[in-house]
């Protein structure tokens, strides 16, 4: 009964910290709100650290055990060494108000490797989180019209519970509907479902995918970014911009009755100033810190720049580069890979091949978007993680897995 209420506490929590952020996006600073936010951050933060301690921790692969360490290890080593380069106030308050989160959040991993917390916590999100968010839809998009989907953004991993369990496919994929036809011009949400959808379709279409082709595409995944990345650094190809070569614009109106352009290049010049703020070695290889910024032209007391020193962008692997170098960015290639790998090579059933192809799915994403930061996103993105590591779940067949977690 403790553990129901905790686990409803904490994913409301999570909850909150979205709406107080994308509130905070919109122009409402109130002292109150932030506040309220740095309370409910520790509170969420002190939650994973007391998981953490009463998890079962020994019956993690070794080599998982060691990339997770690692990259848990070097983003530590990140918050110490930023304590000797903060110079104003506004460095403590990014340290403690996305930095310290935002390595905190790893420990969802743990939740999701314990079966028992991941079956709790699999039954409060589709049972009462996604319920909740569909009876207070117009509520919350009072707010803003992405504030829906931002709050369900996790149904991308969900999604593939569908092939489990029957009863829940309508809460599921209503869930994904509303989500999707919410906002189409919030890119990021859209290219995340429709991801999960492409992966899942040859599942359900095709009885059995050889798992020599499905290793292929996961492949194809992960070194997909350096191609595009060599393309463009060569300027042979920019899928940013050279994707709508003809220039037309693409533009679409949302519930906000703003209209956005689908086909405008809003990440290049991002890619420009971040890369040149690494003017040395030492801060291309370890980074600048957990406090780390880059100097940008396009925005100086906007889009968080403090005069045209802006502490991330909307790149996930920009702010891993800039904050935690190669060195962080290698970690994070090397965890990623080798758990999806190892979970799609050893696994007897289709849901966690198809959760590890989503899951990998999010290494070409972070080239595109990702805000790194402590929230929903972030938390089922280690919570999903941790799942595919359980070797229980890798061996089980599917029906034994719908057994297991007992949604």
């Amino acid at each position: 009964m403790v553990k129901n209420i905790k686990s409803n506490i904490f994913l409301l929590s999570i909850g909150i910290l979205d709406l107080i952020r994308i509130s905070a996006n919109m122009g409402n600073t109130s002292s109150f709100f932030s506040v309220l936010f740095f309370i409910v951050v520790y509170a969420c933060i002190i939650f994973l650290i007391h998981s953490f301690f009463h998890s079962n921790k020994e019956d993690l692969k070794y080599s998982t055990k060691l990339y997770y360490n690692a990259f848990v290890i070097w983003l530590t080593f990140q918050l110490f060494r930023s304590l000797f380069n903060i110079n104003d106030y506004y460095d403590w308050k990014f340290l403690f108000g996305t930095s310290i989160p935002f390595t905190f959040i790893c420990l969802a991993f743990y939740l999701g490797f314990n079966l028992k917390s991941s079956q709790l916590i699999l039954n409060k999100n589709i049972n009462i989180i996604y319920p909740f968010a569909l009876l207070t839809y117009f509520l919350l998009n009072q707010i803003n019209s992405e504030t829906y989907h931002r709050i369900v953004i996790s149904i991308s991993f969900f999604f593939p519970l569908t092939l489990l369990w029957p009863k829940k496919r309508i809460i599921l994929v209503i869930t994904m509907l509303v989500a999707v036809l919410s906002d189409i011009t919030f890119r990021t949400g859209v290219l995340k479902a429709l991801l999960t959808i492409s992966i899942m379709i040859p599942f359900i279409v095709f009885n059995k995918i050889p798992k020599r082709l499905i290793l292929i595409c996961h492949k194809i995944l992960f070194l997909i970014p350096f191609v595009f990345l060599y393309l463009g650094y060569t300027s042979t190809f920019n899928i940013f911009k050279d994707f709508n070569s003809s220039g037309e614009k693409i533009e679409i109106g949302n519930t906000d009755s703003a209209v956005s352009d689908l086909a405008a290049d809003t990440r290049t010049f991002i890619y420009q100033e971040t890369l040149s703020s690494l003017n040395s070695l030492d801060d291309l290889l370890f980074g600048k810190g957990a406090v780390g910024k880059y100097k940008s032209f396009h925005f100086y007391n906007t889009g968080g720049a403090i005069k045209g020193m802006r502490y991330g962008s909307e790149v996930g692997i920009l702010n891993s580069l800039l904050r935690y170098g190669v060195i962080g960015v290698l970690l994070y290639f090397l965890l990623l890979y080798n758990i999806t790998k190892s979970a799609i090579t050893n696994s007897n059933n289709k849901f966690i091949i198809i959760l590890s192809l989503i899951i990998s799915s999010r290494w070409p994403l972070s080239f595109i978007e990702e805000f790194t930061q402590f929230d929903t996103n972030f938390f089922f993105f280690w919570f999903f993680l941790g799942l595919i590591s359980n070797e229980l779940l890798i061996n089980s067949s599917d029906k034994k897995i719908s057994h297991i977690l007992k949604i």
